[in-house]
């Protein structure tokens, strides 16, 4: 079990453990996943399901019993205080809505927000068996073997991912997808956004965008990106916290050309 020290918390011993629970949280996913799934509609087009809760409940007990000292906010749970930090910020199932639909792309997510800013993460996706993760200063890593974003500068030979956000803010992404389409050699939708970072990381994308997301989908793909040597940011160019939504995510070469697409976008409203 883990005291809260910074040496101790923010430790390859650390990311370790976290990468063990992710991975476990994962199976659980997985197990489930090859049963009919148990789905609610929180909203519309907002899904809930059993293996959510499942998932949310194995990484809420297990990050508390290796970090007493620490709070957790996980998707399906209650937000702790804003002053309350450390803090993991926990999506379970990053992609519900393809869970819920049968589509074989989702994730677990769990990051950690510390001194201002997201410290560590580790996503794992458990039907490719994959675990990214990073630790602020340590360097990302994919099941153990370095990451490092792609070099390609020019967006017409990019791989470009977004996800669709709900309502009103789908207009915004709308404006912005025209912008891209237009230069970007493909674009792509995952419908996991904390997997769309992650491949930003790996090189298999060269950037991603998408907007009204909830802290607990980049939380984890933040550290992974820019310790892989990416850039990641709001649409005006800010670093992303806890009150954070827009994202846009790069490597260094083609960052600067997707911002400016982006930044058009909050310029006009």
């Amino acid at each position: 079990m883990h005291t809260l020290t910074k040496d101790a918390l923010l430790s390859p011993n650390a990311l370790h453990q976290v990468e063990a629970i992710a991975r476990e949280a994962g199976h659980i996913l997985r197990q489930m996943f090859d049963t009919t799934p148990e789905v609610w509609e929180k909203s519309p087009g907002d899904f809930l399901t059993a293996a959510d809760m499942a998932a949310h409940h194995y990484i809420l007990e297990a990050l508390t019993r290796q970090f007493p000292d620490t709070r957790v906010w996980s998707e399906e749970g209650e937000r702790p205080e804003a002053s309350l930090t450390p803090l993991w910020v926990v999506d379970p199932l990053d992609g519900t809505a393809n869970y819920a639909h049968r589509f074989p792309n989702f994730a677990v997510s769990i990051g950690l927000f510390a001194e201002g800013e997201y410290m560590l993460g580790v996503v794992h996706d458990p039907l490719r068996g994959h675990t990214f993760s990073a630790l602020r200063g340590h360097g990302a890593s994919l099941d153990g073997h370095p990451l490092r974003v792609s070099s390609e500068s020019r967006l017409h030979r990019s791989f470009v991912a977004l996800d669709w956000a709900r309502g009103e803010p789908r207009q915004r992404l709308l404006r912005v997808v025209q912008r891209v389409g237009q230069e970007a050699h493909a674009l792509r939708s995952l419908g996991a956004a904390a997997l769309g970072l992650c491949y930003v990381a790996a090189g298999w994308l060269e950037g991603y965008f998408n907007v009204s997301l909830q802290p607990w989908d980049f939380a984890a793909g933040v550290v992974i990106v820019e310790e892989a040597g990416g850039r990641v940011s709001d649409w005006r160019g800010n670093p992303l916290g806890l009150e954070s939504s827009d994202v846009v995510c790069a490597n260094p070469g083609i960052y600067p050309l997707l911002l400016t697409l982006t930044q058009e976008e909050t310029s006009s409203r």
